[in-house]
């Protein structure tokens, strides 16, 4: 009998912080979410647009010691793929719906959002339209809005570039969206771009090993499109939030200017800066990041 309460024990624990996967059907396939532990709850928006949820499993993983964590599979990623891909299956409209879908499903009627990069413009978004499903609002590393800031954040990228790194960087980049665009360079533009996203440079290796999944450029393309048309204006909008929004930002981040945007958009916003980090605090300054996030869930 003895030997038996550690293995009863084991699988208590892991049925208390063990992940689930589920789906909710719409027009174009499922939608696809996963939930972890118990307590209050988050749901957790990832970046790109495009980018794989996966890249921020680990968040969902420390978070859900204390909480019921959502990782959503936002349409046109991961498992949740249209079987049609065009703006009338992909757009800001419908990532908002299949929030709401999700939040429906799991019976919640209000919950805090962790949004980063596109993910925190997407949360600040639903935000001002559905303020009375949102308890708080935590952006790390916050992204742009309209064509202006995309255009700031390339600038950024070429000016953080060695000489020879930005040449090479900018003829990827005119081939990118050829046929002939091989699976070596999309690797080695992969990561000519990640170079300015990062404070330390000689470990980007290890953290590109941290950002599991894939960035589907389908559905970033149309999704991006359709945000730089999209009617948000930041300084209008903030006015309908009235609940908590922190900001979490590295210092070095490219899209660090996103910060002081929303603080003159609305000066209540709280900006917590990292120092030496990047545009992906969770990987560079972990330590500093989730002391940061465990004080603002307080």
């Amino acid at each position: 009998m003895k030997k038996t309460i550690p293995i009863i024990l084991f699988l208590l624990i892991t049925t208390s912080y063990g992940q689930k996967l589920d789906s909710i059907p719409y027009d174009f396939g499922h939608i696809y979410f996963h939930t972890y532990g118990q307590g209050e709850e988050i749901l957790i928006l990832s970046g790109g647009p495009g980018n794989d949820v996966k890249t921020l499993e680990s968040i969902a993983e420390n978070l859900s010691k204390k909480n019921k964590v959502i990782l959503l599979e936002q349409r046109g990623t991961g498992l949740s793929l249209p079987s049609k891909y065009d703006k009338t299956s992909l757009n800001i409209d419908f990532a908002l719906d299949d929030i709401n879908s999700v939040l429906d499903n799991l019976e919640i009627d209000k919950i805090t959002l962790l949004g980063h990069s596109y993910g925190a413009s997407l949360a600040t978004i639903y935000t001002s339209k559905y303020s009375d499903r949102v308890k708080s609002l935590i952006l790390v590393s916050p992204g742009g809005f309209d064509y202006d800031s995309g255009f700031i954040s390339l600038c950024n990228i070429i000016s953080r570039l060695g000489k020879q790194e930005a040449i090479r960087w900018e003829e990827l980049l005119n081939k990118s969206h050829s046929k002939d665009f091989t699976e070596s360079e999309q690797n080695e533009y992969k990561q000519l771009n990640r170079l300015a996203y990062f404070y330390d440079k000689s470990k980007v290796d290890d953290y590109l090993k941290l950002m599991k999944g894939n960035n589907n450029g389908k559905t970033q393309g149309i999704l991006m499109n359709d945000l730089i048309s999209y009617d948000f204006n930041l300084k209008r909008d903030l006015k309908n939030i009235s609940i908590p929004v922190n900001i979490i930002s590295g210092r070095q981040d490219l899209f660090d200017f996103m910060a002081y945007e929303y603080k003159i958009a609305k000066p209540e916003i709280n900006i917590h800066w990292i120092d030496q980090s990047g545009h992906f605090p969770m990987f560079e300054t972990t330590k500093e990041f989730y002391s940061i996030i465990n004080q603002i869930l307080k």
